[in-house]
């Protein structure tokens, strides 16, 4: 008799969620990249005026 612990397949349901990580990440890389151009262009429109 098996254990009721165990699955049938021995593995947990794929849910998709793991799918998710990779977009993620670019986005947040997308993100910090954006938001370290704009500083740096802010700061060289600053120098120019001064």
């Amino acid at each position: 008799m098996p254990s009721p612990s165990k699955s049938e397949g021995g593995s947990l349901a794929h849910t998709g969620s793991s799918n998710a990580v990779p977009l993620v990440a670019g986005a947040a890389a997308l993100l910090a990249a954006g938001g370290g151009l704009f500083a740096a262009t802010r700061r060289r429109q600053a120098a120019r005026k001064h």
